[in-house]
């Protein structure tokens, strides 16, 4: 039972410097406890004072609170009994009694109490510390060798037991959800369940004592022991610095400057900023500050192309210093893109080479083969981008596992604020009966918006083939864009689209990422899936910023299809997203002209006919 000399409480208000010299003092002797705002003596920490500083301190407290002298002084006079904990974790010179407040952490053998795992070291020594037992013991069994080598993390505890192998396999197991088809009586898709699915990432070679498993653990590791009061010894290996200039050519906007800042607390993390909130600026002033080695992973040719013109444009660099892996290519160099599936195939030729990994769009990695990206890349260093990394299906705990945990998030509503994005006037959905009544609803679309430029999404090339050749007989010209379109016939595509020569454009899910044309305002989803990312991105093709720009968005739902009804179902609460109650103050301001006068970052993503694509 406490001692009520033991407490101290502070119960009137003092200035200042009489404040900060309490704490000083107090600190000397006690800890503090938040939950009953008091402190209490610490008998280690005064049997560690020579007793006249004791008796300094006491007086100087005196002036400031209740404080029993004559007891605390007793206790500075009083010898510290000693406990040695030896590497078995027997602890030597203590009497059963004296631990029975701490008896679930301890073992009681024939001859000495022995503590039950490592885990409860600190603990056991901080409980008996406190008591004003001196206890001494070999540091070194607190030690753990953290090892980078040969694309793996190797952890070499100095002592081993249960508890502790227990905490690194959990910590090591990867958690995620798999989706399992629900099917009608007529085999139609009536919607999934969600199965969870565990693995391990780790084996055990016991011939050695290590613990092998990945890099993208070390940094929950390195927390979870730290907080237990291991030592923490790491060797990362060779130097991953960049071999050679890289200038900054652009500054932060405040909301990217904040997000990057928490970032940098850890070199780890998950960044959350709506569609067109310049996240990519953000991973070019880490490439930048950090001047490791850097391998940055995209889903698409197209947004490849765009980080290259980024890192040429406003980092410096040459294009022969520009690695890539995808389309066919394998060239690795000191800052090298590649797209996510190339990454997974030649995983063994990345691994060693860089230190930062930076995911865009990086709601794609908790998918089966993305998830092999993030978790076999060796990189110390982490950034997730993404706009929507809440997934349906839960797999955002994988993102964040793997990459860092969700450090900052900025919605649409925060960037019509800056004037980052335009804000959408018109967000319509149609329901149509059968594809003729669909196809009806697209032409009147397209009719009522004649002269906007107006990009059509589908999600399978037979539908965007059928709207081109549907459209080209109804007297409307358009371009079709899908992942089999060549590249110079994509560059042409584009071109023509920027200058106005055809405002229609229909594409597959190849351009949901990564392209925005300036002066497209108009989006129609023809079709989608149920995942709400995804009608997220597309939607921000069109909602770039423009003095006087306002977006118009339409889905057309056909509720015949069982497929096609059910993933809109799951993705309908996407609108509310855009539906804010500044929004009709915003509406008007842009109808008015815009904020002509605003100085705003460029963005490179807007598609330029000039830049050159990979």
């Amino acid at each position: 039972m406490t001692n009520s000399s033991e407490i101290i409480k502070l119960e009137k208000y003092l200035k200042k410097e009489d404040f900060e010299t309490f704490l000083e003092n107090i600190r000397k002797i006690a800890d503090y406890n938040p939950e009953t705002k008091s402190w209490k003596i610490n008998l280690f920490k005064i049997q560690n004072i020579p007793l006249e500083e004791v008796k300094e301190i006491v007086r100087t407290l005196s002036s400031y609170v209740k404080i029993d002298e004559d007891y605390i002084i007793r206790l500075a006079q009083k010898e510290a009994k000693k406990c040695y904990i030896d590497n078995y974790l027997n602890m030597l010179g203590i009497d059963y009694e004296e631990i029975e407040p701490i008896r679930e952490l301890v073992l009681i053998g024939k001859r000495y109490p022995r503590l039950r795992s490592i885990l409860f070291l600190k603990k056991v020594i901080d409980y008996l510390r406190n008591k004003g037992i001196d206890v001494t013991f070999n540091r070194r069994i607190l030690e753990v060798q953290m090892i980078r080598e040969k694309g793996f993390l190797l952890v070499k505890p100095f002592a081993w037991d249960r508890e502790l192998l227990q905490i690194l396999k959990e910590t090591c197991t990867l958690s995620y959800y798999i989706e399992q088809p629900v099917l009608g009586p007529d085999k139609s898709y009536m919607g999934s369940n969600i199965i969870e699915r565990k693995s391990r990432a780790y084996r055990i070679d016991w011939s050695t004592k290590t613990f092998i498993t990945y890099i993208a653990f070390y940094d929950e590791l390195k927390r979870k022991l730290e907080d237990y009061g291991f030592i923490i010894l790491t060797r990362m290996g060779n130097n991953r610095r960049i071999g050679y200039e890289v200038k900054e050519n652009f500054v932060l906007l405040p909301h990217q400057e904040e997000a990057y800042r928490l970032w940098r607390k850890k070199n780890r993390g998950t960044i959350a900023i709506f569609t067109r909130g310049g996240k990519s600026f953000i991973g070019m002033k880490a490439i930048a500050d950090l001047k490791e080695k850097t391998i940055i992973f995209v889903p698409t040719r197209e947004l490849a192309t765009t980080w290259k013109n980024y890192l040429i444009k406003y980092l410096g660099l040459k294009d022969p210093q520009i690695g890539l892996v995808g389309s066919g290519i394998l060239n690795i160099r000191d800052i090298t893109i590649t797209i996510y599936n190339s990454g997974v195939k030649y995983l063994d030729r990345l691994q060693g080479n860089f230190e930062l990994a930076i995911f865009d769009e990086a709601h794609h990695v908790p998918a089966s083969t993305f998830k092999e990206v993030a978790l076999r890349i060796d990189a110390l260093h982490r950034l997730s981008l993404s706009a929507t990394p809440k997934r349906r299906d839960n797999n955002e705990r994988l993102l964040f596992k793997l990459s860092g945990q969700l450090v900052y998030s900025l919605g649409y509503k925060e960037l019509l604020q800056l004037r980052i994005v335009a804000p959408i006037e018109v967000y319509d959905v149609y329901f149509a009966e059968g594809k003729e009544e669909k196809m009806k609803y697209l032409i009147g679309i397209l009719e009522r918006y004649k002269s906007s430029k107006t990009i059509i999404f589908t999600q399978f090339l037979n539908t965007a083939q059928e709207i081109y050749e549907k459209l080209l007989l109804q007297g409307y010209r358009s371009l079709i864009i899908t992942g089999q379109t060549p590249d110079s016939r994509r560059k042409r595509y584009f071109e023509q689209f920027i200058k106005g020569k055809v405002n229609i454009m229909i594409s597959t899910t190849v351009l949901d990422e990564g392209i925005t044309v300036p002066d497209a305002e108009v989006a129609i989803i023809y079709e989608n899936s149920g995942e709400a990312r995804q009608l997220i991105q597309r939607i921000g093709r069109v909602i770039g910023y423009q003095p006087g720009k306002t977006a118009k968005i339409f889905e057309i739902v056909d509720v015949t299809n069982p497929r096609e009804k059910y993933a809109y179902l799951r993705r309908k609460w996407v609108q509310e997203l855009y539906n804010i109650p500044e929004l009709k103050k915003y509406l008007e301001l842009e109808k008015r002209g815009g904020e002509t006068t605003r100085i705003y970052q460029p963005r490179l993503d807007f598609y330029d006919v000039n830049e050159k694509s990979i």
